[in-house]
């Protein structure tokens, strides 16, 4: 059963099936990788490249050794070069990936802005 937003994961300790919207960081150790779901951590032996690609696209590299998604991203701290996640976790961002970081951040706030115009032209035209 091949349900996009569950994953089945080899573990150590047999296979877990979890899903996908409940992973938000992926980090890497040179041929293993440690999934860092809301509440547990699962280490697995795939490379981060491999659960980049199967996690939906809902991921974005930032560094070499991590991955995190897109939607946990609240805030990208320059000076540093560290995302900060809503859960309060900050990642490191390497020089190579800042510019997909800040594509993805400007198309966050784009969509926030269309949000607020389609709530505001939906309150005028209840009125």
């Amino acid at each position: 059963v091949n349900n996009p937003t569950i994953l089945t994961v080899s573990t150590c300790t047999g296979s877990e099936n979890i899903c996908c919207d409940s992973v938000y960081l992926v980090q890497a150790d040179s041929n293993y990788s440690t999934l860092f779901l809301t509440d547990k951590r699962i280490l697995t032996s795939k490379t981060l490249k491999y659960w980049l690609s199967r996690l939906n696209g809902s991921m974005v590299r930032c560094h070499r050794t991590y991955c995190v998604k897109k939607d946990s991203i609240i805030y990208f701290n320059r000076q540093q070069s560290q995302l900060i996640l809503s859960n309060g976790v900050s990642i490191p961002v390497s020089r190579n990936c800042r510019k997909s970081i800040c594509a993805i951040l400007r198309g966050k706030e784009m969509e926030k802005k269309d949000q607020i115009i389609q709530n505001s032209s939906l309150a005028l035209s209840l009125q």
